[in-house]
């Protein structure tokens, strides 16, 4: 009877081995799944090429130099980059997939070096998805593997990229009030358009019928239409008359920088309450901007 029973408690045992054997099996199993579903969800590492956040609407492809906690630095062309995790994305794998609708906000590449740009998509297909750069111009279709769709608060920084591209848009179709009443004369010190809408200050060198040549304070001389200046605002000059809504050219903080376009908040005698195309609020002198219209 004691032979019987050791019989069975070994005959227990070895089954009890096999079960815990298969288990162990099914574990290793279950974290090959584990890992591997680690892995596709895994955070950025050193190493690794990704895109990350340059500037508000700038973004740049180039390799993790190193990890600290939350914070990537990232070197592209001579700068190195500190960034925070929410403004890294891994790059999509070739042949990648895409789940986009037409309005979504995303990063893409549209051309061959290593920019991307924010865009909106305005067209989706089988093989291909539209985008329109928010700042710049020019629809592209590009393929699902140089698009990636970007976090909540990129989303809502890019919706006001697009306000903001909306009120330049209008603001660079006008022209300063002065046009029409203003004749230029060599030697004026003026405020004139360069290229689609950037203004910047210079003097007039001479005058020819509807064309002005000026001397720029940044760039060489060149010739432009003289709807596309005007007189430079003097200090202590009271300035042209402005209502609530008006849009201005507004005076740069330093001496030879771009003036940039504003909308007028509030007016009172010669302080100009004024909102920025990026919402940025400010006070000026009534000697410190070009209304336009």
């Amino acid at each position: 009877m004691k032979k019987l029973w050791i019989i069975i408690f070994a005959c227990f045992a070895l089954s009890a081995c096999g079960m815990m054997k298969t288990e162990d099996s099914g574990n290793s199993n279950s974290g090959d799944k584990s890992g591997e579903k680690f892995t596709e969800n895994a955070k950025p590492k050193a190493g690794d090429t990704v895109v990350f956040k340059i500037s508000r609407d700038s973004y740049g492809e180039s390799k993790i130099d190193s990890v600290d906690g939350t914070r990537y630095k990232i070197p592209y062309g001579s700068t190195a980059y500190t960034v925070d995790e929410t403004d890294v994305y891994m790059l999509p794998k070739s042949g990648s997939k895409s789940d986009l609708k037409v309005g979504d906000f995303v990063v893409a590449k549209r051309g061959s070096d290593l920019y991307w740009t924010p865009s909106e998509v305005t067209k989706v297909s089988d093989s291909t998805i539209e985008v329109d750069p928010i700042r710049g111009s020019g629809v592209s279709s590009l393929a699902p593997e140089k698009i990636i769709a970007v976090h909540p608060a990129a989303v809502e920084e890019f919706k006001k990229l697009k306000d903001e591209k909306g009120f330049e848009t209008k603001a660079q179709s006008m022209r300063p009030t002065t046009v029409g009443t203003y004749v230029p004369k060599p030697g004026d010190r003026v405020v004139a358009a360069w290229g689609a809408g950037s203004w910047y200050t210079a003097k007039v060198i001479s005058v020819s019928g509807d064309k002005a040549k000026i001397d720029w304070d940044v760039f060489n001389d060149s010739e432009l239409s003289i709807d596309k200046l005007a007189p430079l605002p003097r200090v202590g000059s009271t300035g042209a008359t402005v209502n609530v809504g008006t849009i201005v050219l507004v005076k740069p903080t330093y001496e030879k920088g771009t003036w940039s376009f504003g909308e007028v908040t509030s007016v009172n005698g010669q302080s100009i309450g004024i909102k920025l195309a990026n919402g940025e609020a400010k006070t000026i002198r009534a000697d410190e901007y070009v209304a336009m219209n």
